[in-house]
């Protein structure tokens, strides 16, 4: 008798032809690194001169940046205006002296830079602050008038290229002509002192403007006395 063996099934396991070989996509790329940001400052004037003088006395700072936040700072004085160009002022009672003013500058993503300038602050030659007073009808120098004379003797030794014009001035009192003399008078009074103090001759001239350019009102005796002056007014050789 011929045994009958149980017929196993047939296998059913996919052709390796048909398995899938898809992935799952690649994850994107990371951000790229937020590089800080760069900046450069100019200064123009680099050289300014104290708020009492007639020449330059504030700078202008303008920083090389784009699409970025500006916070100014200054090692002394005072910086006004906002973003990429701010103006600087130095402090009011400053002579002379070195600062830096500084921005620091952000990208709002992290990223910071500063970057600063430097502005001196120089002494004006040219100004002096001085007048040499006169009592009413005199010409001749009194010890404060000695005093500021010699302080003036002193600026010029300190800078030997200064020339000065030395101007007389009156009051109103008396006529035109008279105070026009006397303006002169004044004027070369202080003249000879200066050169008794060893200033050349050739450094110094003299006008009168008379009454014509009064400093005070005329209209009371109380500032009308400070018109009765002697002025000087300093300038560098050419």
């Amino acid at each position: 008798m011929e045994l009958q063996l149980p017929r196993l099934p047939s296998s059913t396991a996919t052709p390796r032809s048909a398995v899938s070989t898809s992935r799952a996509p690649p994850p994107p790329p990371p951000p790229p690194l937020n590089h800080p940001p760069t900046c450069s400052v100019s200064a123009s004037p680099r050289e300014v001169y104290p708020s009492y003088s007639s020449k330059p006395n504030r700078s202008t700072l303008t920083a090389q940046a784009s699409d970025l936040s500006f916070n100014w700072s200054a090692s002394g004085g005072s910086v006004s205006g906002s973003g990429a160009s701010v103006t600087w002022s130095p402090p009011d009672d400053t002579e002379e002296g070195t600062y830096t003013i500084t921005a620091r500058v952000t990208d709002g993503q992290g990223g910071a830079a500063s970057c600063s300038d430097t502005v001196a602050v120089k002494p004006d030659p040219e100004y002096f602050e001085g007048r040499v007073l006169f009592e009413f009808d005199r010409y001749d120098l009194t010890p404060e008038a000695r005093a500021t004379i010699e302080r003036a003797a002193e600026h010029m030794r300190r800078y030997p290229s200064l020339q000065v014009s030395l101007e007389g001035h009156c009051c109103y009192i008396a006529t035109e002509e008279y105070n026009l003399q006397l303006g002169q008078q004044r004027a070369e009074a202080v003249r000879v002192y200066l050169t008794s103090l060893g200033i050349e001759e050739g450094r110094l001239s003299t006008i009168s403007y008379g009454e014509t350019r009064p400093w005070q009102d005329n209209a009371r005796e109380i500032t009308r006395r400070l018109n009765r002056r002697g002025e000087f007014r300093f300038r560098f050789s050419e």
